[in-house]
C-alpha cells in the first residue's frame, strides 16, 4: 500500500547575486535549486496489515537533491560551467547482517546468515562534480556573385569531465562485508537494501 507522498521543489535561484553589479561575475551567477520527495509504504498481507505493531510493516524515506552551478569565461572565448550535484536520503530502517549459529527445532545448531532490521532513521549521501568547457567557432563563406552573398556555419565544440567519489568503502557505513558460508567466503551488502530506497 502506497501512502500519501510529498514533493517539495524550489525553483532555481541565485543566492549570492549582487543587484548593484552591472556585469555579473561567477559568484553572481551561482545558481541552485532544491527538491525533496517523501514516500511511505505499508507492506504485508491484507488481513495482518493493522494487527500487532503495524510500525514493523511501514517503510518511509525522504530523498533530497541540491544542484549548484555557475558559469564564467576563460580566455575570453571559452565558457566554463562547473556543476556540483549533492544528494541525500533519509530512511526509517536499515539492515545488519551477521554469520552465526541458528537453533533448529531439534535443538541442533546450524551456521546461517542472519539479517536484523534496525528501525531508526539513517542518512546516506552522495555527490558528483562536473565541468563543461565549450566555445563557438564561426565559418563564413562569402560569394561575389549570385543572390547568396554569405553562408555562416556555427560549430560548438564541448569538453566535459565528471568526478564522483566512491562511497562504497566500509568506512562510510553504506556498504558492509559479511561472511556468507562455512568456507569463510565474504560478500558485500547494502544496509539500505530493505528500505524504500534500496541499493
Amino acid at each position: 500500500v502506497n501512502l500519501p507522498a510529498l514533493t517539495f521543489y524550489k525553483n532555481a535561484f541565485n543566492p549570492l547575486r549582487n543587484p548593484t553589479h552591472v556585469r555579473q561575475n561567477a559568484i553572481d551567477k551561482i545558481q541552485m535549486s532544491y527538491r525533496a520527495e517523501g514516500i511511505n509504504t505499508l507492506q504485508g498481507y491484507d488481513s495482518l496489515l493493522l494487527k500487532g505493531d503495524w510500525r514493523n510493516n511501514i517503510k518511509y524515506g525522504v530523498r533530497q537533491s541540491i544542484p549548484i552551478s555557475t558559469s564564467f569565461n576563460l580566455l575570453k572565448y571559452i565558457t566554463v560551467t562547473p556543476l556540483l550535484d549533492l544528494n541525500a536520503i533519509i530512511v526509517g530502517n536499515t539492515v545488519e547482517k551477521t554469520y552465526g549459529k541458528v537453533a533448529l527445532p531439534n535443538d541442533l545448531l546450524r551456521d546461517s546468515l542472519l539479517t536484523t532490521t534496525i528501525r531508526k532513521p539513517s542518512l546516506a549521501y552522495s555527490g558528483q562534480f562536473s565541468t563543461t568547457f565549450n566555445t563557438k567557432v564561426y565559418f563564413d563563406y562569402m560569394y561575389k556573385k549570385g543572390k547568396v552573398k554569405q553562408i555562416r556555419h556555427l560549430m560548438i565544440p564541448s569538453i566535459s569531465y565528471n568526478y564522483r567519489p566512491d562511497f562504497g568503502a566500509e568506512q562510510f557505513g553504506f556498504w558492509k562485508q559479511v561472511q556468507k558460508d562455512t568456507m569463510g567466503n565474504k560478500a558485500y551488502y547494502s544496509v539500505f537494501e530493505s528500505s524504500v530506497y534500496n541499493g
